[in-house]
Order: structure tokens, then C-alpha cells, then sequence
């Protein structure tokens, strides 16, 4: 063998080394941008549901600028498509973008159309992308050098002149060859020192991304859960405050004395709303929970929204099964309470009340029933009340029907786990 032979020999094998070290480079790359792709359509996904509830998305169609700005929200291209992209259309390889589809349902529940989510893929995919070019390319001057080696091997010695005697600079020039050979592996080792740092700083701003989605997530439950309780309780407020300030100015010129009373009912209503509007600015919960039983708490919301109203209020709870409740649990089921007495007198226009907490074995039971029209829950209207109702059962874990019975009313009956042991003192 020649030192030309020598030197090819050397040289493939030092590039198949480096082809092997990109071609798993290229693997693991390849692995860990798929899974950070499921995670963040997984994120992005649970993030489109809550904007989506947030904004009270209706029934698709949706406006141009609607559909613009629930994109800018989730920080993605969106768009609306009347049936789901077919299987095998996404070319192989790294994708500048992943997209995934969620179906929209209609006024009737069926699925009306499907939202097609476009998110821009971090700039590992572009490295990636760059590793399976690179490989490529090696892989080819990898074959073109095997096949120079095999010529060189098969072309007869004196066309080579290897038995010509060596010169006298020979040592110079095996000298500049392990020269330029040095070169190489200092080039090679430069090249892989640089990977390692590329991929730690894609792990860490992984990680920051990552983090900041879960604080995303977070703020915008904590607006959710801001939004569902101030319908569910300073709004019944200002309703029954609004219902005795109209009583009262009716009663104006027929019974002063009854329309000073009225009216002193109203201010001390919407007193209490000023007081738990300033405990939620203030981060604490309703300050009924400190002050009251869970009994007594339900009777002033019955009596609050009933101020102007002659109804019978039939309210029998069981506070050793109340005191077993969480101060969360407890105010869902406050929230629920108002929720359902509200509906029975504003669009029910019910005149008998009743409302019961019990324990049955292992599970609490709370019930709302009353007197009044009765609806359908399926035909009925959906607005903020009902989708409150159905997710606070959803966050006990309870299990929530309504009743209706022709000429007696509604049943709203929710029934979930109770607590093992008492969870306040």
C-alpha cells in the first residue's frame, strides 16, 4: 500500500466515524423534537380550550377577526376547514410548522367544522433538518472516498511509482500529511464541542418555554375561576338588590314606610356584594365561610335573593356533613346554591323552596327543589348559569342531574365523594 493509499484509508475511516457520531446525533434529535412535538400540541391544545371558554366561543362560522384574535391568543396560525385534513398529506422529514385539528361542534352537537391549529416549530427542527443534509453529503464523499481506495488498490503499482526509491524530502511530506490529518480531528472534535453546546441551549429554552406555559395555563384558569364566581354571586347580588329597588319604588307612594325598608334592604345587599368584591380583590375567599355555618350561609342567600318576594323556604342541612367539606367545596356549593335558587325565582317564579345537604354512606348529597315552570335542560338556553353549575360539578367530582316534572318543578340533585376525614377544624 502507497502513502496516498494510506492517507485515503485513513481519511474514510475518520469520515465514517464522524458520519456514524451525526447519524446518532441526528437520531436523538429526531426523538426528542417528537416528543416535545405531542407535549406541545398536547399544551397548545388544553391552552385553545381554555381561551376558547374564556372567550365564549359560540357555534362556527366564526368572524375573520374572532378567528384572528384567538390566534394571536394562543400565539398560532388558525384557521376554519369543513372537514378533518386527510391522513399522509404531511410530507416525511422535519416540518417547519406541526399542525394538529380539533372539531368544532355546532347548536345541534354534532361536529360543524374543525379548527386547524399551525404552530411554528422551535429551531431544533431547523438543526435537525441541517443534520440529515450534512449526513447526506458525507454519506455520498463517504462512497466517493471507498470507491477512490478500491480504484487505488485495483490500478497496477508503477502507474503509482512505488517502486521508485522515496526522495530525500519524503519526511517532509508524511510530515505535512499527519499535518493536515491533525487539522481534521481538531476540526472534527471543534464540530462536536459545538453540538453539545447547541443542544444544551435547546434543552434549556425547552425548559423555559415549557415553564412559561404552565404560568400561562395557570393565569388563565385563575381567570376562569375569577369570572365563574363573580356571576355566580355578586351578580345574583346585584339582581335581588336590583329586584328591591324596584319594589321599593312601587311601594313609593302607596307605603313610604315599607319603601324605606326596601330600600335599606338593597343598600345592606349591595353593601355585602362591595365587601366580597373587595375579599376577591384582596386574594381572600368569601368571608360567609368565616363568619357562618354552611346552613346559615344558604338561608341569607335564599333570603337575599328573595327580599321582595313571598316565598316558603324549606332548608335542612346537615353541618357535621358540611364540616367534613374543604373551604373550596364549600364555596362551589354555596355557588351552586345561589345559581339554582336564581333560576327558580327568576324564571321559574317559584313560591316553594327547598334545599337539603345529607350524607347517604359514602357520599354527600345536595339538593334544590322547587315549585316553579320547570325547562329542559337540552332545549333550554345555555348562558353563564348552567355552564357554571355543570363545571363546578365537574371540579368536585360530582355527578350532577336535573328533574323536571310537569306542574312541580325543578330537581337539582348533585352527588359526589365525601370526605374520609373532617377537612376543616
Amino acid at each position: 500500500m502507497t502513502r496516498i493509499i494510506r492517507i485515503v484509508g485513513l481519511a474514510l475511516a475518520l469520515l465514517l466515524v464522524f458520519l456514524a457520531a451525526l447519524l446518532f446525533t441526528a437520531s436523538w434529535l429526531k426523538r426528542q423534537n417528537d416528543r416535545l412535538r405531542v407535549e406541545t400540541i398536547k399544551a397548545r391544545s388544553e391552552q385553545l380550550v381554555r381561551i376558547l371558554e374564556l372567550a365564549q366561543a359560540g357555534p362556527p362560522p366564526w368572524t375573520e377577526a374572532f378567528t384572528l384574535r384567538v390566534g394571536q391568543a394562543l400565539d398560532a396560525r388558525i384557521r376554519l376547514i369543513t372537514a378533518p385534513p386527510a391522513t399522509g398529506t404531511v410530507p416525511p422529514g422535519p416540518s417547519q410548522s406541526w399542525i394538529f385539528t380539533r372539531p368544532l361542534p355546532g347548536d345541534d352537537g354534532t361536529t360543524a367544522a374543525f379548527l386547524q391549529v399551525s404552530i411554528a416549530a422551535p429551531p431544533s427542527v431547523r438543526m435537525l433538518a441541517f443534520a440529515h443534509n450534512v449526513g447526506a453529503v458525507l454519506l455520498a464523499l463517504a462512497l466517493l472516498l471507498l470507491l477512490t481506495l478500491v480504484l487505488l488498490v485495483i490500478v497496477d503499482r508503477r502507474w503509482l511509482r512505488a517502486d521508485d526509491p522515496a526522495p530525500l524530502g519524503s519526511t517532509g511530506a508524511s510530515a505535512g500529511d499527519f499535518g493536515v490529518l491533525h487539522q481534521l480531528a481538531e476540526r472534527s472534535a471543534r464540530q462536536s464541542a459545538e453540538l453539545v453546546q447547541e443542544r444544551e441551549d435547546r434543552q434549556r429554552a425547552e425548559a423555559d418555554a415549557h415553564l412559561k406555559q404552565i404560568l400561562l395555563s395557570r393565569a388563565l384558569q385563575e381567570k376562569v375561576d375569577m369570572g365563574r364566581d363573580l356571576h355566580d354571586g355578586l351578580i345574583q347580588s346585584l339582581y335581588a338588590t336590583g329586584l328591591t329597588i324596584q319594589a321599593g319604588r312601587k311601594a313609593l307612594e302607596a307605603d313610604p314606610t315599607t319603601a324605606r325598608q326596601q330600600i335599606d334592604t338593597a343598600l345592606q345587599t349591595l353593601n355585602a356584594a362591595i365587601r366580597e368584591v373587595r375579599t376577591y380583590i384582596a386574594g381572600l375567599g368569601p368571608e360567609q365561610l368565616r363568619q357562618r355555618s354552611f346552613g346559615d350561609s344558604v338561608r341569607a342567600i335564599v333570603d337575599s335573593l328573595s327580599a321582595v318576594r313571598e316565598i316558603a323556604c324549606d332548608i335542612r342541612i346537615d353541618e357535621d356533613a358540611a364540616h367534613q367539606l374543604s373551604s373550596e367545596q364549600i364555596t362551589d356549593l354555596l355557588q351552586i346554591v345561589r345559581e339554582g335558587v336564581s333560576n327558580s325565582l327568576r324564571h321559574g317564579h317559584a313560591r316553594e323552596i327547598a334545599v337539603r345537604l345529607h350524607r347517604n354512606a359514602s357520599e354527600l348529597c345536595l339538593l334544590v327543589h322547587d315549585n316553579g315552570h320547570g325547562f329542559d335542560p337540552q332545549l333550554a338556553v345555555r348562558g353563564h348559569g348552567l355552564d357554571n353549575i355543570q363545571a363546578r360539578a365537574n371540579r368536585l367530582g360530582a355527578r350532577l342531574s336535573w328533574h323536571n316534572e310537569s306542574g312541580r318543578g325543578t330537581r337539582l340533585v348533585l352527588t359526589f365523594n365525601a370526605p374520609v376525614s373532617p377537612a376543616r377544624p
